[in-house]
This record gives C-alpha cells, sequence and structure tokens, in this order.
C-alpha cells in the first residue's frame, strides 16, 4: 500500500509527530481511496493569504471545544485537526490512541468567508446594518456545488463598510462553529463507533442503513443548533464592554442588530441558510428523500429551524411560535433574494413543493422517529460519552 507521509499537521496549534502515525493508521484501516490525500497542515503549508482565517478559527473553534466537553463533562480528549482532503468539510473519527478527533477541511474557512462577505456586500441585503451607501451593486450570487460539496463562488473583497464586514465574519464564524459541534455531537452522543466513521459524504446504501445514517445526522445537526443557538444567545444578552478594536466592532454591530431573542433567531437562521446551501442540493421528492448516507440539504435545514423553534419553546419563554417563525422566515427570505437561481439553489424552491405535502414530511420523520426510538436510542445510550440525556424515543 502507497501511503503519503504527511508534509506537516496542525492540532491545537502545536505539531505532534503522532499524526504521522495516524494518517498510516486511517489509511490502512479504511483504504487510501477514501483518505487520498489526508495531511493535517502546519501553517507554514497553508497559503499565506488564508493563514490568518485559519489561525483565528483555530482558535476560536479550539475554545468552543472546550466549553463543550466542560459542558458535557466528557472527560475524553478530543481534538481539533485540519486536513486539505476536499472530498469532506467535516468529519468525526474513531479514537487514536486513546483521542477522539474532529477534522475540518481547510478549504471551509475560505468558503464561508467569501459567501457571507458577498452577501453582505450587497446594499440590497439587510440594509439596515452598517453604511450600505458604500457597498457597490452587484449581481446575485452564484453558488455552484459539485460533488464533493464545495462551492465556488467568485472572488470579491468584501464589504466596504467595517460594521458590514463584522457580520460577514461573525456569520463565517457561526458555520464553522456549527460544522464543529455538529462533529462533536456525534462522538459525544456515541455516534463514532471504534469501527466506523462518519463523515461527510454522500454514499448509497439500503434503505433501512440510510434510515438510521439519517437518524444520526438528524441528532447531530439537532445537537449543534441547540449549541450554536446557547453560545450566540450569550452574545445577544449580555452587555459588551469592549477593550481592542476588534472587540469595539463587534459592539457597534450589536448596535445595528439589537439585543434578545429575535436577532439571536435571526442570525442563527441566516447562518444556517448560507451553510446548507453550499452542500449539493437536489431536489427532494417523496421516492428519494431517503436516497444516500445524508438527509437532503434543504431537509436538514427545515428540521433545523423546526429545532430552534422547539429549544425555544420549551425554554418556557412567552414568545408565540409565530413569532419564531416570522424571524426564521424572514432569514431565509432575505438569503435567497441575494442568489442567482439558475444555478442548484432553484432546487430548494422546487423542494419546498414537495416537503409542503403534510405526508411526505410526516412519513419522514415518523421513520426517523421509529428508527431512533427502537434501533438507537438503547445503543447509543449506553454508550454516550456525554452526562446530559438524549432526546428520549417517541413514537
Amino acid at each position: 500500500m502507497n501511503l503519503e507521509k504527511p508534509s506537516g499537521w496542525l492540532i491545537d496549534g502545536k505539531g505532534d509527530t503522532n499524526l504521522v502515525q495516524l494518517h498510516e493508521y486511517f489509511c490502512n484501516r479504511y483504504g487510501t481511496d477514501f483518505f487520498a490525500g489526508l495531511s493535517i497542515f502546519e501553517l507554514n503549508f497553508i497559503d499565506k493569504d488564508l493563514q490568518p482565517y485559519v489561525q483565528q478559527s483555530d482558535v476560536v473553534l479550539n475554545a468552543i471545544l472546550t466549553r463543550a466537553l466542560k459542558h458535557e463533562n466528557i472527560l475524553e480528549p478530543v481534538r481539533l485537526a485540519w486536513s486539505n482532503n476536499m472530498r469532506f468539510n467535516a468529519l468525526a473519527m474513531p479514537k487514536f490512541n486513546g483521542t477522539h478527533f474532529i477534522v475540518i477541511n481547510i478549504g471551509v474557512v475560505p468558503i464561508l468567508q467569501s459567501l457571507y462577505g458577498q452577501l453582505m456586500s450587497s446594499p440590497t441585503f439587510r440594509p439596515d446594518i452598517g453604511n450600505i451607501a458604500i457597498e457597490i451593486p452587484q449581481e446575485k450570487i452564484k453558488i455552484r456545488n459539485d460533488i464533493s460539496g464545495v462551492v465556488a463562488l467568485g472572488p470579491k473583497d468584501g464589504p466596504k463598510c467595517p460594521i458590514r464586514r463584522a457580520f460577514a465574519s461573525m456569520l463565517a464564524s457561526e458555520a464553522s462553529k456549527f460544522l464543529l459541534l455538529h462533529e462533536f455531537t456525534h462522538i459525544a452522543h456515541g455516534h463514532v463507533s471504534p469501527n466506523t466513521p462518519l463523515v461527510e459524504i454522500a454514499g448509497e446504501s439500503d434503505l433501512a442503513d440510510n434510515i438510521q445514517s439519517h437518524t444520526l445526522e438528524m441528532d447531530a445537526d439537532a445537537g449543534a443548533v441547540v449549541k450554536s443557538f446557547n453560545e450566540l444567545i450569550g452574545f445577544f444578552e449580555r452587555d459588551l464592554q469592549p477593550e481592542t478594536v476588534e472587540q469595539k466592532r463587534i459592539a457597534n454591530l450589536k448596535v445595528y442588530l439589537g439585543s434578545g431573542l429575535i436577532p439571536c433567531i435571526e442570525t442563527l437562521s441566516l447562518m444556517l441558510s448560507g451553510l446548507f446551501a453550499l452542500f449539493p442540493i437536489k431536489v427532494v421528492t417523496r421516492e428519494n428523500m431517503f436516497h444516500g448516507k445524508h438527509p437532503q440539504a434543504v431537509v436538514r435545514l427545515l428540521m433545523a429551524f423546526a429545532v430552534i423553534e422547539s429549544h425555544i419553546l420549551r425554554s418556557k419563554t412567552d414568545m408565540p411560535a409565530s413569532d419564531i417563525q416570522n424571524a426564521v422566515g424572514r432569514s431565509l427570505k432575505d438569503f435567497y433574494m441575494e442568489i442567482d437561481l439558475s444555478e442548484g439553489a432553484n432546487n430548494v424552491l422546487r423542494s419546498g413543493s414537495a416537503l409542503a405535502m403534510e405526508e411526505n414530511e410526516i412519513g419522514y420523520v415518523r421513520a426517523l422517529k421509529k428508527c431512533w426510538a427502537s434501533d438507537l436510542y438503547p445503543i447509543l445510550n449506553a454508550r454516550k460519552l456525554t452526562s446530559t440525556e438524549l432526546a428520549p424515543p417517541t413514537e
């Protein structure tokens, strides 16, 4: 077996020679076909223009990971790693030498910065934020999906207004956090067995396997949505006392966004709308809902919105469900008003018709609930790492 030794590595900001063994271990276990090119790079091996973004993301995500481990009372080590393998955006790995790994594609960073940067560069998008008079009118954003789930976006300078630029960076950061927390939930909830990695790559298998995989993915999404909301609400509810220039810029941004639940819901919904637009988007039909290992991106987005609503309503707030739904709807509409629907994004609208049919949605959710109650919950509840309770089984 021909194994290419990684030229460098980055874990928790420190070099680690054991990662050469890690690379060989996973190539031997899962084959070079899937993991061909898996390399965990030092910052010295990253394009110099990309280094600041990756460095910043590494610091932010490691802080999020540390808080998540503490909150969930997980004692086993979980470490963040970066890879240049373009066949996935993020994945949760089984333990290696007693450590769990969450691997994120380095390419995710500029893609997210580009998407939200282009969005906030448009003076027609969220004109209530910052100074739109200095932004240059632009064509609608074209998102081209391919099989790897990587999006191709045209080069842009980003927003001219520092307030709008700060919001774009905030959205990109929240999207990176969501990817991390999705994979973290896979590990915390016991989804990752010693022999099987759960990865962000579509595949085909029989219906029962696909339903089980969809159920696990939805559980990971739900965990990431709740954790992302809990992280974000702190920003919108606490008083900021800025000291640095960056902190003052964030504080100024909050003046435009406002405080409380509604701006938190709008920001989270907008981030999710953009993130799931980057995944390959097929037209969802009753026949293909369970095709592949992963749920369709549109289905994941709508289920994430439902989790936001249920999480807020369970928190004993007196906010009407209609206010939550309206905030989510505004963000989704605002996002797609800026997107060129001649590309795959048009499939979102076409899929809406199929998902609007009540029997399709009920049938999909019922299949997931049945799988969770009968197949997954008993196993995962016994092997989960987190001290928090899993979603209780319901029919």
